[in-house]
């Protein structure tokens, strides 16, 4: 699955320009004083839609990665941890879900340390609130303080010497992997398409302190890792996991980044990882979204 999956885990990450002429205007961590890290202990784990919920991370552009298992009252011994993703509204001290914890609901007590969780089973449970603090660092505000969408793919198919060049303004957009890979195989290349199909990307969250990338698709559960930039060498690693159809899916890859445009593009140069249909340098952009 790494080896088919590889030229959309390096589609999947990456960050930032403008919005077009007519797109909503982008807000910079919209969440930012709501962002902050729950736990629950082992006696008040919430249940939300047949899991229980171990924590969450919110982040300050919005977006959730939440740690827990599914629930199985009989079970007798550990069950298989899962990640449950979205994004997260506040009005006054509520929070809000949609996603994987949609149907559950937070509120903040009181001086903030303490939370009250009422999950899907309409059951109330406390937990503990630590909140996050927004970079000061003015390259980390860029990559983490939204969303981003990828703009263009420009790559050389490997064997062929036949370019690729994917945009949003005309033909394929780089966010619609299925299309993209039809593309790829129509020139020469060899990806599966049953491993492919129905993948399209809405938004990629990048994340520090924890280091998160999510990439949130159309119609498909996101997916989420790790990633870590450094930005002395202005270079970046990731790994992503996630199960996709039935089958494990583990992507690594590392580069090098550009910020362009008073910071609001991002250009990405990769090299092609052995087995990938891709080869030698991959320029991706990406453009900031809410």
């Amino acid at each position: 699955m790494k080896k088919i999956f590889s030229f959309a885990a390096i589609c999947a990450l990456l960050v930032a320009c403008n919005g077009n002429k007519g797109d909503e205007p982008v807000v910079e961590f919209p969440q930012g004083n709501n962002a902050g890290k729950v736990s629950f202990s082992l006696e008040s784990q919430p249940v939300v839609n047949g899991s229980k919920i171990v924590g969450i991370d919110h982040f300050g552009n919005g977006s959730y990665v939440a740690y827990g298992y599914e629930f199985t009252p009989l079970q007798t011994k550990g069950a298989a941890q899962k990640t449950f993703i979205g994004r997260f509204t506040v009005t006054g001290d509520v929070y809000s879900y949609t996603g994987d914890l949609k149907g559950g609901s937070m509120v903040k007590q009181p001086g903030g340390a303490v939370v009250s969780f009422t999950g899907t089973d309409g059951n109330k449970v406390s937990g503990s609130f630590s909140g996050y603090t927004i970079p000061s660092n003015a390259v980390e505000k860029a990559l983490c303080g939204a969303h981003w969408k990828l703009s263009s793919i420009k790559a050389t198919l490997k064997g062929k010497n036949v370019s690729l060049n994917f945009n949003d303004k005309s033909g394929i957009n780089p966010n619609d992997v299925e299309n993209v890979a039809k593309e790829i195989n129509l020139k020469g290349g060899h990806i599966p398409m049953d491993k492919v199909t129905g993948y399209y990307i809405k938004a990629i969250s990048l994340n520090l302190d924890p280091n998160k990338v999510i990439v949130e698709f159309t119609q498909k559960p996101a997916i989420e890792g790790i990633w870590t930039p450094v930005l002395a060498t202005k270079s970046f690693t990731y790994q992503l996991n996630a199960n996709l159809d039935g089958k494990l899916f583990d992507a690594e890859a590392s580069g090098t980044f550009a910020l362009e445009d008073n910071d609001n593009t991002l250009v990405l140069t990769m090299t092609a990882k052995s087995g990938s249909d891709l080869e030698g340098e991959i320029t991706i952009k990406a453009k900031k979204v809410n």
